[in-house]
C-alpha cells in the first residue's frame, strides 16, 4: 500500500518523471491518498488560471487511486491521535498549554488526517488499537 500526500500527487499530475516512475513500479500496489488530499488539489486547481484543464487532470489523476474518506471512526482516531501528541509534546503547564497549537509540535491538521489509512493497516495488522 502506497499513500501519497498532495505533494506528491501534484508532482504526479505535473508530469515528474521520478513519481512517475515509481508509480508505474507498484501498480500492483494500492496507491491511495486521503479525501484531504483530494480536497487540497481540487482546490489548487480551481485556483489555477488554467481550471478547467487542471481540474481534468486532477480528476484523471484521483479516479486511478484509491481515495480513504474521512467517517466517524476517522474522526475518533484523529481526536486520540491529536490528545496523545498534546499529552507527549506540548508544555506540561496549564497557562502554557491552552496557548499551544498542533502546529507549534511540528504538526500541520492535514499531516494528521493523511495518516488515517496507515493507522487503519497498522490496525488490521493487530500492533495498535484504538480504545
Amino acid at each position: 500500500m502506497y499513500l501519497i500526500d498532495t505533494n506528491h500527487c501534484s508532482l504526479a499530475i505535473l508530469g515528474n518523471v521520478n513519481i512517475l516512475s515509481r508509480l508505474v513500479e507498484v501498480e500492483k500496489s494500492l496507491v491511495s491518498t486521503c479525501v484531504i488530499v483530494q480536497g487540497e488539489l481540487i482546490d489548487m486547481a480551481a485556483s489555477s488560471q488554467k481550471q478547467q484543464i487542471n481540474l481534468a487532470l486532477v480528476i484523471n489523476f484521483i479516479t486511478g487511486i484509491y481515495i480513504y474518506n474521512v467517517d466517524q471512526q476517522t474522526a475518533n482516531i484523529y481526536g486520540q491521535l491529536k490528545a496523545t501528541l498534546f499529552n507527549q509534546f506540548a508544555p506540561k503547564e496549564k497557562s502554557k498549554r491552552r496557548k499551544t497549537k498542533i502546529t507549534d509540535l511540528g504538526f500541520g491538521e492535514n499531516d494528521l488526517c493523511s495518516i488515517y489509512p496507515l493507522l487503519l493497516l497498522i490496525m488490521s495488522l493487530g500492533i495498535f488499537i484504538v480504545k
